[in-house]
C-alpha cells in the first residue's frame, strides 16, 4: 500500500490511545508558548500535542507526551538520561563520583543534564595579573544561563 505524503504520519505525531489528555502538563505547555497565548484543545490539536486516534478520540501524541508530560516514564520507560561522572578515564563503577537518572519530559531532561554537566565540569585557572578561568566545556551549553 502506497500512502501519499498527506497520509503519512511522522513518528512523533502517532496517537497513544491508552494515554489521557490529562497526561499533558498544561503548565509545561505554557512555558513553550508565548505568554499571551490561550492554551486550549484547538491549539493543542493544531500543534499536534494532542491528536485523534483511529476512533476519533482526542489523545496525546508521542511528541506531546515526550515534551509535555510529567508521566513520560509511564508510556516510554526507556526515555531517560543517565548522567555519570567517573574519576579518571576508565568507566569503572567503583570510580563513580556522581550519578543522576533524569526521568521527566524531554525539556526537563535536557535542562537537568546540562545542570549536571555544568556542576561536574572542571575549571582550570591561571594567574596573570588577574585570575583567568577556563571551563572544560563552553558555558553556551546551558539554555538557562
Amino acid at each position: 500500500m502506497n500512502l501519499s505524503i498527506e497520509d503519512r504520519i511522522a513518528a512523533d505525531e502517532y496517537p497513544i490511545p491508552e494515554a489521557q489528555k490529562e497526561d499533558i502538563n498544561i503548565e509545561k505547555v505554557k512555558e513553550f508558548f508565548d505568554p499571551d497565548t490561550v492554551i486550549n484543545e484547538a491549539l493543542l490539536l493544531k500543534s499536534r500535542i494532542l491528536v485523534k486516534d483511529e476512533a476519533q478520540k482526542v489523545v496525546p501524541s508521542v511528541g506531546g507526551l515526550l515534551l509535555f508530560s510529567s508521566s513520560t516514564k509511564k508510556y516510554f520507560p526507556n526515555a531517560i538520561i543517565d548522567c555519570v561522572l567517573f574519576r579518571g578515564e576508565e568507566q569503572d563503577s567503583h570510580d563513580q563520583v556522581d550519578a543522576r537518572r533524569i526521568e521527566d519530559s524531554l525539556f526537563t531532561q535536557i535542562d537537568e543534564s546540562l545542570v549536571f554537566v555544568l556542576k561536574n565540569m572542571s575549571v582550570s585557572a591561571i594567574k596573570t595579573p588577574y585570575r583567568v578561568e577556563t571551563p572544560q566545556f563552553s558555558r553556551f551549553l546551558s539554555r538557562s544561563s
